[in-house]
């Protein structure tokens, strides 16, 4: 929703049996490039939490599509799938 101050990002591919999770970057990449613009423009202000594969890449990737200072991009890490 519009001026939402935690905005939680699931979007993503799925990941396909015997798929590492490194080969969903690029297409994950591909989703997040529609997705992060618009909560740019929705919620300019939100703190942006990533929980989607591979978690550390994908928080680097929003971090730079969104421009937001470094401090409102929170990914889960390793306990995504504890």
């Amino acid at each position: 929703t519009a001026n939402s101050r935690i905005v939680v990002v699931t979007g993503g591919v799925r990941q396909q049996e015997g798929e590492s999770r490194l080969n969903l970057v690029q297409r994950n990449v591909n989703v997040f490039k529609f997705i992060i613009p618009q909560v740019v423009k929705y919620s300019p202000d939100a703190t942006i939490l990533v929980v989607s594969n591979p978690v550390d890449i994908m928080t680097y990737v929003t971090w730079k599509l969104s421009g937001f200072p470094k401090n409102r991009i929170i990914g889960s890490g390793t306990n995504l799938d504890s």
